[in-house]
């Protein structure tokens, strides 16, 4: 689809969202390297839309990697994602975070000393993170 339309803001979709998705599909659809060129390319070329989506790119990297048995690649993906303060890991991230740490668990490099230590790295990332610091505050707020 091309052209240009009315929809801004929240509905918008610039390249680096549009790449976001394609390369998710191209990782569901079992092609892992066309995923990898996609986020790589879009994060080279492309301004930040948001914190956030340029983490689920870093995030989609990563995915990458792990298909491809390279676990320093993922690691090198998730640096500027592992450093985004507490403050702003908000639950979408933290979520794909938990899911990419399962899936390396599962993969084939699962227990490969890399892979522990990444998936380690994500676990406290995670484990320090707005939604959990939210929720852990609401709850001494009502004790």
């Amino acid at each position: 689809m091309t052209g240009v339309d009315d929809i801004d803001g929240l509905f918008s979709c610039p390249e680096l969202r549009r790449a976001n998705y394609a390369s998710a599909v191209q990782l569901r659809t079992g092609d892992p390297a066309a995923a990898l060129r996609e986020a790589s390319d879009a994060l080279a070329s492309q301004p930040a839309h948001s914190y956030g989506t340029a983490a689920q790119m870093h995030i989609s990297q990563a995915a990458a990697h792990i298909a491809l048995r390279s676990p320093d690649g993922a690691a090198e993906a998730l640096r500027p994602v592992l450093a985004t303060p507490a403050d702003l890991r908000l639950a979408p991230v933290t979520q794909r975070m938990r899911e990419l740490s399962a899936e390396m668990a599962r993969s084939p490099m699962g227990d490969s000393t890399p892979a522990v230590a990444l998936q380690a790295k994500i676990e406290a990332w995670c484990v320090d993170s707005a939604p959990r610091a939210l929720a852990l505050s609401r709850r001494d707020a009502l004790a």
